[in-house]
């Protein structure tokens, strides 16, 4: 709880999802919304980025699918195909503003995810 009341004063979240997890990635981002909505209706329509972490832990090509799924039931359509695709750019005001997946161990996307976030902040600032 000390937690959230830290990051109600943030004008955006970033969702951190372990892309090599048991649970799909639909499921990591219901449960985050939801703990958020059950301590704040405020905190919970902020707007807010995923990023789907370890995902080099994974082979390229499962890693590809679940990303293309979890766009899909995103309802995002537009993103970019690549290898590792990814989405910048939003969709509505209920979908994030990005989803980058990320590799902190090969620095996958992290060049991008930290231009992406410091954009966001100066738009905001």
């Amino acid at each position: 709880l000390e937690f959230l009341r830290h990051i109600e004063r943030t004008e955006f979240l970033l969702f951190m999802i372990d892309i090599a997890n048991y649970r799909t990635l639909e499921t990591q981002l219901e449960i985050l919304k939801k703990e958020l909505t059950d301590y704040s209706q405020m905190l919970s329509s902020k707007r807010y980025g995923i990023a789907l972490t370890k995902v080099d832990a994974l082979d390229t090509e499962e890693a590809h699918e679940k990303i293309v799924e979890f766009f899909k039931t995103l309802g995002i359509d537009n993103y970019e195909a690549s290898e590792h695709p990814y989405f910048i750019g939003a969709v509505d005001a209920e979908s994030p503003v990005f989803v980058l997946p990320i590799s902190s161990v090969s620095y996958l996307n992290t060049k991008k995810l930290i231009h992406t976030l410091y954009a966001l902040v100066r738009k905001h600032a």
